[in-house]
């Protein structure tokens, strides 16, 4: 009998623990989350299609950090002027909206301007090219 108890515990252990139920989104946080959405759609972007509760809650994490409106959507629009995360890559590999919110980390490396050098060191070659022409 102690066998099977402690068997039991172990078991329990091993379970994965059941994610918190996300709690309601304020009128404000929809409101953003909306207004991110409509943006990222209209921008040429991966489309949005479906807006699921994970993709609302990964906005919500960045508003709740601090993140006020414009600086997501000016992140967005630094994206999108991004040719390496628009494609310009050697696997053609495109940024989505998805890679963007889901990791902290990636929104605030687009927001710094990590990206942005990509387009700056091909200016840079271009104009190296030309002088020996």
């Amino acid at each position: 009998e102690e066998k099977i108890n402690r068997f039991k515990e172990k078991r329990k252990e091993k379970e994965p623990q059941k994610k918190k139920k996300t709690p309601p989104f304020s009128e404000k946080e929809e409101d953003i989350i909306k207004q991110v959405l409509n943006y990222w759609n209209v921008q040429g972007l991966q489309k949005v299609e479906r807006v699921t509760v994970q993709r609302k809650e990964n906005v919500r994490r960045l508003i709740v950090a601090g993140e006020e409106t414009y600086m997501l959507l000016n992140t967005i629009k630094k994206l999108k002027n991004c040719e390496f995360l628009c494609g310009d890559n050697s696997r053609n590999w495109k940024a989505n909206f998805d890679w963007l919110f889901s990791k902290m980390e990636n929104y605030y490396k687009v927001k710094k301007g990590f990206y942005d050098k990509t387009k700056d060191i091909k200016d840079k070659n271009k104009n190296i090219n030309n002088l020996w022409k």
